[in-house]
């Protein structure tokens, strides 16, 4: 199974429709009801999955522990830190070249 992050507005949307509950530190701690949450990310993080005779519909039948397992990867790739867009990234360093006359 492949995962992939979902894009910078479509996690905030996602968020947003899954808010914290109120006096519930784990949800407190992640920014968003994870009752919810996992239902919701789980499924529109997954890029592909093999063998290809299984569908998201079949993660349903998955222990809970796996579908955790899933979630906090999904997550991790939204939120979790991670090296610089190819964008951002400094232009791969030059050889110095200089000369030495003397």
């Amino acid at each position: 199974m492949t995962l992939g992050a979902l894009g910078r507005k479509g996690w905030r949307a996602l968020v947003a429709e899954h808010p914290p509950r109120k006096d519930n530190d784990d949800d407190a701690g992640m920014g968003v009801n994870e009752e919810t949450f996992k239902d919701a990310l789980v499924p529109l993080s997954v890029l592909s999955i093999e063998p290809a005779t299984v569908t998201v519909e079949d993660l349903d039948d998955i222990s809970d522990i796996d579908w955790d397992r899933l979630y906090y990867s999904a997550f991790a790739l939204n939120r979790a830190p991670a090296a610089a867009p190819k964008a951002l990234a400094p232009p791969a360093s030059q050889e110095n070249t200089t000369s030495d006359e003397t």
